[in-house]
């Protein structure tokens, strides 16, 4: 056998087991909400990464995977230029580089996480969001209750930064320095406000990683509680969804054609229980601005036309998008979307919000994403693309 043939058997058994851990992990909404999370293994000098705007749990071929030069992509991590330009300069050069480095002509992005992956030295690297994991890096002292739950030798800590080359820049340096102080390169790294990295050579180590990671965060924080029983809905305010659509219609048109009721008890407790208030203050992660927005409109139930018109139009005038979700006090939370697979999305995320939130203040403060922060997220050029696959994929399943 040729070594140009055996490579490509050892590629194809490589790829089913990155579709099948890819599938794993995105089949469980508490490790994976949305479009979130990304994949990956290294063959030699190329990685397969999973493409932007693919959700894992739905991956089921090659297809859903972009392979890229990993020469290329560690040019990009060590061009010094790169961190002197403003945001959105870099965003764009960033992007154009991306595209530059794949290996093969197709219309797939490599995942803006690309960088995270080729910097761990693994076969096979996996990315999640852990909502036990983000209880702990989410939390005021998370990184002092890693410290308590792990040796510092096994991971490493990295503070929140922008989503893509911003964060690897960081992790570069972090792996560096747990080099020289353990002469071993991680395989765990916890992600304040975002995630979780486990690294391996099969699925079985990968998957071993992460369960004995969460763990012992899991008993520390003790589970989730139940959510509160006013939460539940049982009938809901259709005079209020009457009036919020011809509202949509009037300010809005085109914005999204679909409304839900959210009968997610966790979602709920958005809008009634004794979480609202703090709830409300913030959002803990990129992908919740990315899905659902720096922030919902609030309705009453009794608003008028009139009245929930004009929240419609000065919400948009001043953040510069329509909002995502609605929270109709003592009433429940009523999501917005082209398509149910985009309300089901940013029902996953709010319901991941409040269980977060739930852990965190059994133990902790809760720390947010900063105002400036939700705001770039909110404008990335980056994820405008995700939104853009998120929509057309629901619209190609409305016409089969």
């Amino acid at each position: 056998m040729s070594a140009t043939i055996e490579r490509g058997f050892a590629m194809k058994k490589d790829m089913n087991e990155l579709i099948r851990m890819s599938r794993f992990y995105g089949e469980n909404t508490d490790m994976i909400q949305a479009g979130g999370g990304n994949t990956s293994f290294k063959a030699g000098d190329v990685m397969c990464v999973k493409a932007s705007g693919k959700n894992l749990k739905e991956v089921q071929s090659e297809e859903d995977f972009v392979t890229v030069d990993l020469v290329g992509i560690g040019s990009i991590l060590a061009d010094n230029t790169l961190s002197g330009l403003d945001d959105n300069e870099r965003d764009v050069i960033i992007s154009t580089k991306l595209l530059a480095a794949r290996t093969e002509a197709t219309v797939n992005r490599p995942s803006i996480e690309t960088f995270l992956h080729a910097l761990i030295d693994r076969k096979f690297v996996v990315h999640t969001h852990p909502v036990y994991v983000n209880a702990m890096t989410c939390s005021a002292d998370g990184h002092e209750i890693a410290l308590k739950l792990f040796s510092r030798s096994d991971y490493v800590w990295i503070p929140y930064k922008k989503p893509g080359y911003p964060v690897a820049c960081v992790l570069d340096e972090a792996i560096s320095g747990h080099y020289t102080e353990f002469g071993t390169r991680p395989v765990l790294v916890f992600m304040q406000n975002h995630g979780l990295i486990a690294a391996g050579d099969s699925f079985e180590e990968i998957n071993g990683l992460t369960e004995k990671t969460i763990s012992p965060i899991r008993e520390y924080f003790s589970g989730y509680d139940a959510p509160d029983k006013d939460a539940e809905i049982n009938t809901v305010n259709g005079k209020i969804m009457t009036v919020l659509e011809k509202a949509l219609n009037e300010r809005l048109p085109g914005a999204g054609s679909d409304l839900k009721w959210s009968r997610c008890p966790y979602v709920t407790m958005l809008s009634k229980g004794n979480l609202k208030n703090i709830a409300l203050s913030g959002a803990f992660s990129p992908d919740h601005i990315v899905y659902c927005g720096e922030e919902p409109l609030l309705l009453g139930a009794e608003d008028s036309l009139k009245a929930v018109s004009g929240k419609v139009s000065d919400f948009t005038e001043r953040l510069g998008y329509g909002p995502r979700y609605f929270i109709v006090s003592g009433e429940g939370v009523i999501i917005l979307g082209s398509n149910e697979r985009e309300i089901a999305a940013r029902e996953e995320i709010l319901r991941t919000h409040i269980k977060t939130l739930m852990l965190v203040l059994r133990k902790s403060r809760p720390v947010f994403l900063g105002g400036d922060e939700c705001r770039y997220l909110a404008h990335w050029e980056s994820e405008k693309f995700r939104q853009k696959l998120l929509k057309k994929a629901g619209s190609d399943e409305a016409r089969r």
